[in-house]
């Protein structure tokens, strides 16, 4: 029998888990826990009820191509951008502090080295926090499906993280989380998962199609899309998120 961990939610097989102390160790996250406290993983199961859309999340399958995109806009980005806010006046009001010190009588070549270094870290920092808020204002991920490939994006902002599957070659999507450090309480811990949509090829290579998305509904949404579209059977996969 194999077991599904109660934390991660993934499947572990019973010989990669069990301990001479009656517990079990997943082989994915470590959590230690009771064996009789894990779900039973049975060889078959029934099928999942359809995921229903989420709010934010948009379709398009009116063509020959099926499109769901997303915005990254949410109250998340609230943090990110009262630290912009505080960042880049506290650097401007230091910066030119800095800077008419230097010119002044008393410059010298310390205070002007501190004055270069500071003008440099703090103008990274703004760039990177800057962008990444801007990212988060305007940006939209987009997964479709036309003809052959599996494609993903993210938009109209250049970001990393895009992905091109062959659409006849995937098996089986499914989702797959990636469990956040240790914390001092479980629900801090969530906090910090994210979840991918992964794409298992007939050759047994698997592909990142969706990376680090906060809410599994939206990946799990878009998995049962797609495989409605290509007409594949939903299957329980090892190292897979049961939600």
């Amino acid at each position: 029998m194999d077991l599904v961990c109660p934390v991660c939610r993934k499947v572990a097989y019973f010989e990669e888990v069990e301990r001479p102390d009656g517990l079990a160790r997943c082989p994915h996250c470590s959590a230690t826990f009771a064996q009789k406290s894990a779900d039973p993983s049975p060889a078959s199961f029934a099928p999942r009820p359809e995921v229903e859309k989420p709010a934010h999340v948009s379709l398009d399958d009116s063509g020959h191509a099926l499109t769901i995109w997303w915005s990254w806009l949410s109250w998340d980005l609230l943090p990110l951008g009262i630290f912009c806010l505080i960042w880049n006046a506290f650097f401007l009001a230091m910066g030119a502090l800095l800077v008419l010190v230097t010119m002044g009588p008393q410059q010298g070549s310390t205070l002007f080295i501190v004055t270069v270094i500071f003008i440099g870290v703090g103008s990274t920092v703004s760039l990177i926090s800057g962008y990444s808020l801007l990212t988060g204002l305007f940006n939209t991920t987009t997964v479709q499906l036309s003809g052959e490939r599996i494609q993903m994006w993210h938009g109209p902002l250049p970001w990393l993280g895009s992905a091109d599957a062959p659409a006849p070659r995937v098996r089986q999507l499914y989702c797959a989380i990636r469990v956040g450090g240790p914390s001092f309480t479980y629900r801090l811990q969530k906090m910090h998962d994210s979840y991918d949509l992964m794409a298992l090829l007939d050759d047994g290579t698997k592909v990142i199609v969706v990376r680090g998305q906060a809410d599994a509904k939206v990946i799990r949404f878009v998995e049962q899309q797609l495989e409605k579209r290509l007409r594949i059977q939903d299957e329980r996969l090892p190292d897979e998120y049961l939600y």
